[in-house]
């Protein structure tokens, strides 16, 4: 089982915290959130890793080093300019080349999720992708992934049809496979979103939008941190 951690974030929110230390590294419970994140990998099977870097990368590099303490290895994909969600993880795809399902993670979410549950529940289902959805009460403003009644995505942000289904934020984790990456473009700056996931829905492609329960939180801005 392979992974990918979204870790090239330049932190503008939480600046002036992110001129000395990158998202990735701020302590949660004491504890770096690359820490939870790849020990929460490495529980659900997962044993190559790619994280790809920007701001701050000899920071997060010299912290998590091999990988060893994960029992996993580690792909480093530096990225001079940064390419996005979509971008950084298409700049990788080799390395997911023959997989059928991989883990797709931000790196400034803290969750305690069983990942190895995702993981089964996206094959057991025949999906193309699945999104861990989220409802806070607090965010009403991130409420952009329409689910139908079956669970099934039927559109983000409005498209490609805005409907009667509920709607939930978007918690940064998801199950991907063979579909995103061939519709990701190579070596360009790009929106996961945007480039994959809507065309994929307009493609007709199965896209689950399970609601996940337990411990919940994006670091991205102070209030939340």
């Amino acid at each position: 089982m392979k992974a990918m951690v979204l870790a090239a974030g330049l932190g503008e929110r939480l600046r002036p915290a992110t001129l000395a230390v990158p998202k990735p590294l701020f302590p949660v419970l004491g504890v770096p959130a690359i820490d939870w994140i790849l020990a929460g990998l490495r529980d659900a099977g997962v044993r190559a890793c790619a994280i790809n870097l920007h701001h701050l990368a000899g920071a997060i590099v010299r912290h998590v080093g091999s990988g060893a303490r994960w029992g996993m290895q580690v792909l480093w994909s530096d990225e001079p300019e940064i390419l996005g969600t979509g971008g950084g993880l298409s700049a990788v795809r080799a390395f997911f080349a023959g997989e059928d399902a991989f883990l797709l993670h931000n790196g400034d979410v803290f969750h305690d999720w069983d990942l190895g549950a995702l993981v089964r529940a996206h094959r057991e289902a025949g999906a193309a992708a699945t999104l861990a959805l989220v409802d806070p009460p607090d965010r009403e403003d991130a409420r952009m992934v329409e689910v139908d009644g079956a669970g099934r995505v039927v559109g983000i942000r409005g498209r490609p049809v805005a409907g009667t289904g509920r709607r939930f934020v978007f918690s940064g984790v998801s199950v991907q496979g063979p579909a995103v990456l061939s519709r990701l473009p190579p070596g360009q700056d790009a929106c996961l979103v945007a480039a994959g996931l809507l065309p994929m829905l307009g493609d007709g492609e199965a896209i689950r939008g399970p609601v996940m329960t337990g411990r919940f939180c994006d670091i991205g801005t102070p209030e939340r941190f």
